[in-house]
């Protein structure tokens, strides 16, 4: 994801694991770990595996994996971020490539997306 990013789009400088920090986060540092960002760009870039729509009974994270999911979005989109959010099913398995069609999507919303707004791509939002 963050090789096909910063090979397609140098401009937004995006950047891997970076954090985003405000007071209205409800764990103790007020931070979130961002997978890519662009901070110049106002975009948050997340790649949801598994954890975020399957349950795993020995770790039982789900409910709380969703709302971290949730509050990030609605922080993120409150601060004017465009919040671009790719579901595993996105990536092949073997190499982790993503699918040409989730490219082309990811193309389509950084050209057309308007700040304070969320883009989910991938079959396993439905």
């Amino acid at each position: 994801l963050f090789a096909f990013l910063s090979t397609e789009f140098p401009q937004f400088e995006f950047k891997q694991n970076q954090q985003l920090m405000a007071s209205c986060f409800t764990n103790k540092t007020h931070r979130r770990q961002i997978d890519v960002m662009s901070r110049s760009r106002r975009i948050i870039v997340e790649f949801d595996g598994a954890l975020h729509f399957k349950n795993i009974a020995k770790w039982n994270q789900l409910d709380a994996v969703i709302a971290r999911d949730e509050e990030l979005n609605a922080v993120a989109i409150s601060h004017g971020y465009i919040v671009i959010r790719i579901g595993y099913d996105q990536a092949a398995k073997s190499s982790g490539e993503l699918t040409d069609a989730c490219k082309r999507m990811i193309r389509n919303v950084l050209a057309t997306a308007t700040p304070g707004s969320i883009h989910k791509i991938g079959e396993v939002y439905e």
